[in-house]
């Protein structure tokens, strides 16, 4: 499962502990969050618009890094 926070974070929780098992941090508050269907990426939405896609090969370790921001059209109503 992974949340995402007002904290600038989103976090992927172990289902069956219920622990964190990694925090990606952003730079703004994180609103949506999904998994790739493959399960290799996490896209984090912020509220200033910007998408950002994870790569979290490596099980969740410090493998894991940053690969691209997507900037939309979005504008709050």
């Amino acid at each position: 499962v992974v949340t995402g926070s007002l904290d600038y974070t989103a976090m992927i929780w172990d289902v069956e502990s219920g622990d964190v098992v990694d925090t990606l941090s952003g730079y703004c508050g994180v609103y949506s969050v999904a998994f790739s269907p493959d399960g290799k990426y996490v896209a984090t939405g912020h509220f200033d618009g910007i998408f950002m896609i994870w790569n979290l090969k490596g099980h969740f370790t410090s493998d894991r890094k940053f690969v691209k921001n997507i900037k939309t059209n979005y504008r709050k109503g």
